[in-house]
C-alpha cells in the first residue's frame, strides 16, 4: 500500500489555500498578534499538516496515516549531528551576517538584546507550528513533487506556493509590495535549503521543522523583535547560500547521491502498527 496517495500536488495546494481562508478572515477581523509581526491569521500553520493527514486518512485509512507520520518524522535522523547543527545554526548565522552588513551600511540598528537562552525558548515556541507546516510542505508535497521534478525545481514550486500562502497575513500587517517581493525571494531560497537539509538528513521532517523553527526564532531575535529586519539584504544572502549549495551538491537531488524511493525510505512499519 502506498503511503502517499496518488493525485496532483496542485490539488493539495488548492486544499491548503481553501482551508486557510477562515484563518485569513480571523486575521482581517482581529488585530491580535501572537508575537510581534505574527498576526492572528498565522494560526493557519496547522493547515498544511492537517490537509496532508486528511488526504492520507481518506485514501489509506487512519492506521496508514499514523504510519506515515512516524515515517515522515524519522526520529533516528536526529543521530545525524552535523545536519542537526546545520538546521539549528544556519538561519541565525545568515541573519548575523545580515546584521553586520546593515551596520556597515550605517543603518541605525540597536544592539541585539536577546541571548542564546531566549533563542532556544523561541525554538521551543516555534517547533510545533513548524512541524505542522513541514509535515505538509515537505513530508507530503515535496515527496510527491520529487517523483517528477528535480529537488531544486520541486523546492521552487513549493516556495512559490508558500510565499503566496503568506501573502494575506503580510498584507494584514501592512507590509509594502517591495517588502513582500524581497521576502518572497528569500522564502523561496529558504525552501531550497529546507529540501537540502531534508534530503541529506535521512528525509526527516523533524530536521526540516527544526530549520523552519530556527528561521522564525532568528527573525524574532533580530532587533527589535524583528522590527529592523530587512528582507532585501536577507534575500540576497540566502540566494548566495543557495547558489553555493546547488554548485556543490547539484540541483537534481541537492545531495551527492541519488534518492531512494519513498517506499524504500519508509519500508518498515513501527512495531505498534503491524
Amino acid at each position: 500500500m502506498k503511503t502517499i496517495p496518488t493525485g496532483s500536488p496542485g490539488h493539495y495546494f488548492l486544499i491548503v489555500l481553501l482551508l486557510s481562508i477562515p484563518f485569513w478572515t480571523i486575521g482581517m477581523l482581529s488585530g491580535w498578534e501572537a508575537l510581534p509581526g505574527v498576526p492572528a491569521s498565522a494560526l493557519m500553520v496547522i493547515v498544511p499538516g492537517v490537509a496532508a493527514i486528511g488526504l492520507i486518512v481518506r485514501s489509506e485509512g487512519v492506521e496508514e496515516a499514523l504510519w506515515w507520520i512516524m515515517g515522515a518524522l524519522n526520529l533516528p535522523a536526529v543521530n545525524r549531528e552535523w545536519w542537526v547543527l546545520i538546521a539549528l545554526l544556519l538561519p541565525p548565522s545568515i541573519l548575523t551576517v545580515a546584521y553586520a552588513v546593515m551596520r556597515l551600511g550605517n543603518d541605525p540598528l540597536p544592539t541585539p538584546d536577546s541571548g542564546v537562552l531566549w533563542f532556544l525558548v523561541l525554538i521551543g515556541i516555534f517547533m510545533l507550528p513548524a512541524l505542522l507546516e513541514e509535515l505538509g510542505w515537505t513530508g507530503f508535497a515535496l515527496e510527491k513533487l520529487q517523483q517528477r521534478l528535480s529537488a531544486l525545481n520541486a523546492s521552487i514550486v513549493i516556495g512559490v506556493v508558500w510565499a503566496i500562502w503568506h501573502l494575506v497575513p503580510l498584507l494584514q500587517l501592512g507590509r509594502s509590495m517591495t517588502w513582500i517581493i524581497w521576502w518572497a525571494i528569500g522564502t523561496i531560497a529558504l525552501r531550497v535549503m529546507i529540501t537540502w537539509i531534508y534530503n541529506n538528513g535521512a528525509r526527516s521532517v523533524l530536521l526540516a521543522a527544526l530549520f523552519h523553527a530556527s528561521v522564525n526564532a532568528s527573525w524574532q531575535s533580530f532587533p527589535v523583535q524583528g522590527s529592523h529586519y530587512d528582507p532585501a539584504i536577507h534575500a540576497v544572502l540566502l540566494v548566495v547560500v543557495v547558489a553555493l549549495i546547488v554548485a556543490v551538491f547539484g540541483g537534481n537531488t541537492l545531495t551527492r547521491t541519488a534518492l531512494q524511493s519513498t517506499d524504500d525510505h519508509r519500508s518498515e512499519r513501527p512495531s505498534w502498527s503491524r
